[in-house]
């Protein structure tokens, strides 16, 4: 298990601290600290909780996560979990703990804006100034940023779908990709709308009095842009579905070439075939003891073929 802390000082240099009793101490309302807790070593986690005060209830749900977004109010801190995608639309269990002055985030895996957050973070930054709600809906507006990105992956799949539709011969395996695809935004969906409940839950006026007044127009901004995730979700799932619409209309359109063919070819051997069938009656004419009608025949079926391929090229039906 890997620890990281950052102690963010508004009035001084932001720094990387080793989490004790003594950082507890220093912090104010102009420092800020954030742990954050990466992988499953139950000691670590243990030390870290008993640091900055976990009740037994947070340190058990760490230790056994239930998988699906929950809010927790715990004393003199409250507690969240969400979950984010990675760059395959795998799900990331994430939770988020806000005290007094300090935030700390618990994952097993590693979570890629999580790391971006860190690259990005300059010992000279004005993070301090935040309290820890506002600071942890800094935190969440990252990680719904993880679905717009996975919005974006999936248009430009869908994108690269419609493509094939409109080039390939063989609708099969496009028709395969459109149900794998309609499986992957169906996943997205099922992962993100639990969220509504939670982020509603931040925003309520109750909860205010928990956190404060100067984080709830953040949380308040989270539900707006929670709700456009999932519209952008929604969406997604209307593309698909033009998607399939265009691999229909594709089909369509080669069946219709295929049955134009086939019509030619009968109009063709149509006339062909009544010839042969009169000539062949038994009976007997004096046409038939001359060989030159045979020929004739022949010509007669070519020159209609011929005209027939001629009406048929110049209607462009060919």
């Amino acid at each position: 298990m890997a620890v990281t802390s950052w102690l963010f000082d508004a009035d001084g240099a932001d720094e990387a601290v080793e989490v004790d009793e003594a950082v507890i101490r220093r912090l104010t309302d102009r420092r800020l600290l954030w742990v954050d807790v990466e992988g499953d070593g139950e000691a670590e986690l243990r030390q870290v909780a008993d640091t900055l005060g976990f009740e037994t209830e947070s340190v058990r749900a760490l230790l056994n996560p239930i998988g699906r977004p929950r809010l927790n109010v715990l004393g003199e801190y409250f507690e969240i979990k969400v979950v984010a995608l990675d760059d395959h639309d795998q799900p990331l269990e994430l939770d988020l703990l806000a005290g007094r002055n300090w935030v700390a985030t618990v994952h097993r895996a590693t979570i890629p804006f999580l790391d971006e957050l860190r690259d990005r973070l300059r010992p000279d930054t004005e993070l301090g100034r935040l309290n820890a709600p506002s600071f942890l809906a800094a935190l969440l507006d990252w990680q719904v940023g993880t679905y717009f990105a996975s919005v974006q992956e999936l248009e430009r799949d869908i994108d690269r779908l419609d493509d094939r539709a409109l080039r390939e011969k063989e609708p099969e395996d496009v028709l395969r990709d459109l149900i794998r695809m309609r499986h992957r935004i169906g996943a997205v969906r099922r992962t993100l709308t639990p969220h509504r409940e939670v982020f509603a839950a931040l925003a309520r006026p109750d909860f205010e009095v928990v956190a404060s007044s100067e984080s709830a127009a953040h949380f308040r901004a989270l539900i707006d842009r929670l709700e456009r995730a999932i519209s952008a979700v929604e969406n997604v799932r209307e593309l698909l579905i033009g998607s399939f619409d265009i691999l229909m209309t594709r089909t369509g359109q080669r069946t219709n070439d295929v049955m134009r063919i086939l019509t030619i070819i009968s109009v063709i051997l149509l006339p062909a075939s009544v010839l042969a069938g009169v000539m062949g009656m038994n009976f007997r004419l004096g046409l038939f003891d001359d060989n030159r009608v045979f020929w004739v025949v022949i010509g007669v079926m070519v020159a209609i073929a011929v005209v027939v391929l001629l009406a048929a090229r110049r209607r462009r039906w060919i």
